[in-house]
């Protein structure tokens, strides 16, 4: 978990200039910025610190993500070697993976959607006074079911990855002689 919470926090500059290059896009912005220009600009306009805006979301959102993802595999897998439904194998991991996402993306999105908001707020223009007023105004404007915009393609990029990465590794595991995870 800390090891990925660096990760995160490190990665932040990157994951916002990004954000905020796709905002510059969708503002209608004559020339589209970079990301490098993009970390100039925060540099020049934020300072340092102002790279780091939003990194306490997007840690959450990891830490969400991998939670999600964990319970929803080994859940399902428990739940269906326990009950005796499904063998150990493919066909079982490829069930147990799409729970992990389903779980993983629900989990995640209301983080990934604040985080999104937050960190492209000053190149659309939009103040928030912190990460609560984000959370604050989302709700007001479009309900608790507005935090989980995103959900269908975040799934649909997910989803794939998931379904096969978590076979692929059990695969491997049982090729190496170590047996299914369990």
């Amino acid at each position: 978990f800390i090891a990925g919470a660096i990760g995160f926090w490190l990665a932040n500059p990157l994951f916002q200039a990004k954000i905020r290059v796709q905002a510059s896009m969708a503002n209608g912005s004559a020339k589209p910025l970079g990301a490098s220009t993009s970390l100039r600009n925060t540099l020049k306009s934020e300072g340092i610190l102002g790279l780091y805006r939003g990194s306490g979301i997007l840690m959450a959102r990891g830490a969400l993500l991998s939670s999600g993802a964990q319970l929803g595999y080994d859940y399902v897998k428990t739940l269906v070697l326990k009950k005796e439904l499904i063998s150990d194998g493919p066909a079982l991991h490829f069930i147990s993976s799409i729970s992990s996402a389903i779980l993983a993306v629900t989990f995640c999105t209301p983080a990934d959607l604040v985080l999104t908001k937050y960190q492209s707020a000053a190149s659309l223009g939009i103040r928030y006074n912190g990460v609560a007023d984000c959370i604050k105004q989302t709700i007001a404007s479009d309900g608790i079911v507005g935090l989980y915009k995103g959900w269908v393609p975040l799934f649909a990029r997910v989803g794939p990855l998931f379904v096969i990465n978590m076979p692929m590794y059990e695969q491997c595991r049982r090729l190496l002689g170590l047996s299914y995870m369990k």
